[in-house]
């Protein structure tokens, strides 16, 4: 029987849009494939995330198309707890992005089904992998001045909760306009090879 993580835990556990002290902004819609079709499959393989007081196992395998699959765990063996999603990597103006599809129950999401998250993501060059989910105060404040299709709501959590609803081509756009360096955290959630 498969023991599946709630969508808090597993998020914390991906750490390509962990955030427990801060909410990360949420998006009913992925951002566009790259425009070469093609994935990054630097990717593949297994990672280590280890937090303040959390470690994490990723498993990553490419399903074709540029779509990984990945496999979560909160620890090395078969009898720890896992979750799984995609992750759809892309590039605008030549920077790495990615899109967490489907992340979370689709109740959370309503009718349009579970939510999808975005990072902007490195990898360095020993081969360690950054990610750096959205900043919720930058979204709020360019989905209230109309710079993005969104919604801004109450959240008893984090203060207020944001939702993009953007359709990707015009997420790809705001992004390619934007200073990422204020869209996306300064500090990343950092992996590494086994």
């Amino acid at each position: 029987m498969k023991n599946t993580l709630s969508p808090r835990l597993a998020m914390l556990l991906l750490s390509v849009v962990l955030f427990l002290s801060a909410c990360v902004p949420d998006s009913r819609h992925p951002l566009p494939p790259p425009a070469d079709g093609k994935g990054d499959d630097r990717l593949i393989g297994c990672w280590i995330f280890v937090g303040e007081s959390d470690k994490g196992y990723l498993d990553i395998s490419s399903v074709g198309g540029g779509r990984y699959h990945v496999v979560i765990q909160n620890g090395p063996d078969a009898s720890s707890h896992t979750t799984e999603t995609d992750i759809l990597p892309t590039r605008i103006d030549g920077q790495l992005f990615m899109t967490v599809v489907g992340f979370g129950p689709p109740e959370e999401g309503g009718p349009e089904g579970a939510p999808h998250l975005i990072a902007r993501y490195d990898m360095t060059v020993q081969g360690d992998w950054l990610v750096y989910p959205m900043r919720l105060e930058a979204l709020a404040e360019d989905v209230r001045v109309g710079l993005v299709a969104g919604k801004v709501s109450p959240s008893e959590l984090w203060g207020e909760a944001v939702r993009l609803t953007a359709d990707s081509e015009a997420l790809a756009a705001y992004i390619a306009a934007a200073d990422p360096t204020r869209i996306f955290a300064d500090k990343p959630f950092h992996m590494r090879r086994p």
